[in-house]
């Protein structure tokens, strides 16, 4: 903000230095008498200070920057193990950008499978008590025949119910191990560093073998291209003018060539005005799908007296060149 603070107030005051001097030529006009210079030191304090006043400066030339830009951490400390990409390379949203080291994890995810997948303990639980029900009935079957004792019936039923117990509790930690082997995946997914977005990666802060630590989580940079946004600061007049979705023009600079001018949507009007320079800022959204514009390029936002006068040059140089060929 400060640096294109800056920039604008020095522009702002190589187009104003006419302004300045006119100013200074009218007033010493009619201060002249009998050929001496009396200028009014208040009129041309007051001039002066409307013409100069930096803090009125507008900033309608920026620069491009990716529409998101996001510094990828890890959750977990440990030493990287393995670097999925380059810096160039080109991701997509959930794609692998490196792993920490995770061992041991996968140990205990292969034990953690073998104990959520076996059987062996809910069917064996579940044999024991289809036997000792089939017994409990054959017990109360026998009882009004007089050939069992209630002994026997109450040992049948204490048997059932511990079996039913059994069966439960082998449900438990068949759902136990499962829970586990969730647990287990979590952990190894969160020391799998993943991009959060689509976009391309522009720095990897790690290399293969460095530590991760919990102050210094950083792995990589990645930055959405494909849309790019810009920041102007305009006065409260000419924000006042604008609206969010509206279309703009920006001309983009092409390293010496003539500027290219495209269309560009208004995202957010600020719903302030900066007291200390007077100004409020809108951002804009490019589409950049084709990768044609860099991040960092020079840009100008057109006003409509701007594009007038570039057609009107564009115009007058066609006519000029039309005039040459009928010569």
């Amino acid at each position: 903000m400060h640096i294109e603070f800056i920039a604008g107030v020095f522009d702002g005051f190589r187009r104003r230095s006419t302004s300045i001097l006119r100013a200074c030529r009218v007033l010493s006009s009619v201060g002249r008498k009998g050929g001496r210079v009396r200028i009014v030191p208040a009129l041309l304090y007051f001039l002066l200070a409307g013409v100069f006043n930096p803090l009125q400066a507008q900033i309608t030339k920026t620069f491009t920057q990716p529409i998101e830009q996001c510094e990828v951490a890890s959750s977990e400390t440990g030493v990287v193990t393995e670097i999925r990409v380059r810096e160039g390379d080109k991701v997509r949203r959930g794609d692998v950008l490196g792993i920490l080291n995770i061992e041991v994890l996968v140990e205990a995810e292969k034990l953690a499978v073998l104990r959520s997948e076996s059987t062996a303990r809910i069917e064996s639980t579940a044999a024991i008590l289809a036997m000792r029900q089939s017994k409990l009935q054959n017990l109360d079957s026998l009882v009004g025949q007089g050939h069992a004792n209630p002994f026997e019936i109450e040992q049948a039923k204490s048997q059932f119910q511990s079996a039913q117990a059994e069966y439960k509790l082998a449900l438990q930690e068949a759902q136990e191990n499962r829970i586990e082997l969730a647990k287990i995946r979590a952990q190894i997914s969160q020391r799998t560093i993943r991009s959060p977005i689509d976009g391309h990666v522009t720095k990897l802060h790690r290399q293969l073998g460095e530590y991760v630590s919990s102050s210094s989580p950083a792995f990589a940079t990645v930055v959405q291209l494909a849309k790019l946004k810009a920041n102007f600061y305009l006065d409260a007049d000419s924000v006042a003018h604008l609206s969010v979705g509206q279309q703009v023009s920006i001309a983009v600079d092409q390293q010496g060539l003539v500027d290219s001018i495209i269309p560009a949507r208004i995202q957010f009007l600020s719903p302030i005005i900066e007291p200390d320079t007077g100004t409020g800022r809108v951002e804009v959204v490019l589409d950049n799908e084709r990768g044609n514009i860099l991040s960092g390029t020079t840009c100008r936002l057109l006003t409509s007296r701007a594009l007038d006068a570039r057609k009107s040059s564009s115009t007058s140089g066609v006519d000029s060149a039309q005039r040459g060929e009928k010569r």
